[in-house]
């Protein structure tokens, strides 16, 4: 796989994105976050809601394997990859096909994927709603992703 894989050109421009997302031109530090920023087709620098990070990521999101192991010690991003890796075919078709499941084996451990989860997805997609009782996210075309504990 090399460079020109990796980034493709969206219609009409110069914007490039990788799996749907804007490639992240740079990071930022905003707060205590780094925020990605990309240029769109006007060249304008925009701030992003979220792009694979450079490396691992990107090439989880463009693997087209059915199953990939991909580990590594806690936080560089494998479970952001793993929501955005469901979120990417999300309004593509499948509607009510389209179903996810994310396993945590506690609540304290869930809790952190609903807080990232809540916090680009609704940024996104604002239109998806989020069950607290049924912990799953519903788009109104019908995808769903769940969140359950294992215990």
């Amino acid at each position: 796989m090399n460079e020109k894989d990796l980034t493709r050109s969206e219609e009409g421009g110069g914007g490039t994105s990788i799996m749907g997302y804007p490639a992240a031109a740079m990071f930022k530090r905003k707060g205590t976050e780094f925020v990605p920023y990309y240029y769109d087709n006007n060249g304008d620098l925009k701030e992003a809601v979220w792009a694979p990070q450079p490396g691992s990521q990107v090439f989880f999101l463009l693997d087209t394997t059915v199953e990939v192991l991909y580990e590594g010690t806690r936080g560089p991003g494998k479970t952001d990859a793993l929501l955005m890796d469901f979120c990417q075919e999300v309004g593509k078709g499948w509607g009510a096909e389209w179903r996810g499941i994310l396993f945590r084996q506690t609540h304290p451990q869930l809790r952190d994927i609903i807080e990232k989860s809540k916090k680009w997805i609704k940024r996104i997609w604002p239109e998806a709603i989020y069950n607290e009782v049924k912990t799953m996210w519903e788009w109104p075309t019908g995808e769903r992703l769940y969140l359950p504990t294992s215990t």
